[in-house]
């Protein structure tokens, strides 16, 4: 979308479409969020349009999970496990497009990864193994972020609880599955620390 030759022209378009346009101004506000979180990691832009839109469109799936992504990119946990226990609270009463595999994963991964920042380990895990089985659902040739994560973390906290036999198994998933970021790496570690406490014990 953006000439190559000129983004400053581009983005002035975008932003007179936003200004003027009845209709294309949604669509302009949606442009400029993945613009600027995406491309120009400038999370304080994309949150106006974010805003924005959410307010016009307070039972839209979409526009609600970009305002609680961009709460998590900015570290504002607490703003988005909000954000995002609206979206279950929504899908729990079957709201248009809320009901969803793809809605419901990425809702309840950032409850459950709030939850675990909380140490609140018990009750984080049953989100994270929500976004597993829908992950599984939709996830096609290759696991996506979500499911890895959510695995490596339900590990992790099944070892904080001494649960090491189930931490283990969390792990070994984690190793099958295609390497995201240092997943595979923390596996590994994760492992040799069990088997490290394990044999201590037997000693």
């Amino acid at each position: 979308f953006f000439h190559k030759w000129n983004k400053e022209f581009s983005l002035k378009q975008l932003k007179d479409a936003d200004r003027i346009g009845k209709y294309s101004s949604h669509e302009a506000k949606y442009i400029l969020i993945t613009f600027f979180y995406y491309f120009e990691d400038d999370l304080e832009e994309a949150e106006i349009y974010a805003k924005q839109l959410f307010t016009s469109f307070p039972d839209n799936p979409v526009f609600e999970r970009w305002r609680g992504r961009i709460a998590v990119r900015k570290g504002e946990w607490k703003i988005a496990s909000s954000v995002f226990n609206d979206v279950l609270n929504k899908v729990s009463k079957n709201y248009d497009r809320y009901n969803t595999a793809k809605v419901r994963r990425e809702a309840n991964y950032y409850v459950g990864s709030y939850l675990k920042n909380q140490s609140k380990f018990d009750e984080a895990l049953p989100y994270f193994k929500k976004c597993i089985e829908d992950s599984k659902k939709i996830d096609n040739d290759k696991e996506s972020g979500f499911q890895i994560n959510a695995t490596l973390y339900s590990g992790t906290i099944l070892e904080t609880l001494g649960k090491y036999k189930e931490a283990k198994k969390h792990y070994e998933a984690v190793l099958d599955m295609r390497e995201f970021k240092d997943s595979h790496d923390k596996a590994e570690d994760y492992l040799a620390r069990i088997d490290k406490i394990e044999n201590q014990k037997r000693k």
